[in-house]
């Protein structure tokens, strides 16, 4: 995050799917962020307030899906693969009050190969999704390095749109 966008002290971050609570314990030792918000299931969201509260991480707030709501401004939105596994109308709930006013963006995809016509429970593929992210921003796709999984369809979406 650091290489894409430099210093990032006093960034308001989202996290969608935070599970535990590892990145944002690993962004908490390398940047002194305004506020973290961790974005999850309920059971998951316990967990990161255990892990995060054992360590003393500061500033970390969490929410439920569905308490993601208007259209709140972050300066950073992260998701490693949790958005590309998510329905495609749950990516339209997070497309709307996430990551359409997000002013910096970094998500690792890993539904890029699913065909166009898949159903609804099926995430965006690659084509779909960067249509709708290309509508909100200039992004840039990049090589997901190392390739994980197994697969080689994974990416990376990033934009920055306090460089324009």
């Amino acid at each position: 995050l650091l290489d894409h966008f430099g210093d990032l002290a006093g960034a308001r971050i989202i996290e969608i799917g935070s599970a535990y609570g590892g990145q944002c314990t690993v962004a908490a030792g390398a940047v002194t962020y305004a506020s973290y918000t961790g974005v999850d299931l309920p059971a998951a969201l316990e967990l990161m307030q255990t892990y995060t509260t054992k360590l003393n991480i500061p500033n970390v707030e969490l929410l439920r899906q569905s308490e993601v709501v208007g259209q709140a401004s972050y300066d950073l939105a992260i998701s490693n693969y949790s958005f590309s596994e998510c329905t495609k109308a749950t990516q339209d709930h997070y497309l709307e009050h996430v990551l359409k006013a997000a002013r910096r963006g970094y998500i690792t995809y890993n539904s890029g190969t699913n065909a166009a016509d898949a159903p609804a429970w099926v995430p965006y593929n690659r084509e779909q999704i960067l249509e709708r992210l290309t509508a909100m921003h200039e992004v840039t796709v990049l090589p997901e390095t190392p390739q994980t999984g197994g697969k080689s369809d994974n990416f990376v979406i990033v934009w920055d749109d306090t460089t324009t």
